[in-house]
């Protein structure tokens, strides 16, 4: 998985601003919360089309949601509803 600094928020940050937060995960499909700066947790959007089966490892449920965001975030731009950078 690859992050951008734009992705990477403290838990300070997290408790004082969610709705920051929620909006960097709208941007950019998920957000890595920091403790101490060190990875704590992962937060994804929700949606219905990323329930897997119980039979999916935990890796590869992960690395098809990211797939699907980036994908999705990819789509936005090519229709200009984003910009580049």
């Amino acid at each position: 998985m690859k992050l951008r600094i734009k992705q990477l928020v403290s838990l300070k940050e997290a408790n004082q601003n969610f709705s920051r937060v929620a909006r960097k995960v709208d941007e950019e499909g998920y957000v890595l919360l920091l403790r101490n700066n060190k990875p704590a947790y992962l937060v994804f959007a929700y949606d219905e089309d990323d329930v897997v089966d119980d039979n999916a490892s935990l890796f590869d449920a992960l690395h098809r949601l990211i797939e699907r965001r980036k994908n999705a975030k990819l789509r936005r731009r090519a229709k200009g509803g984003e910009k580049n950078g």
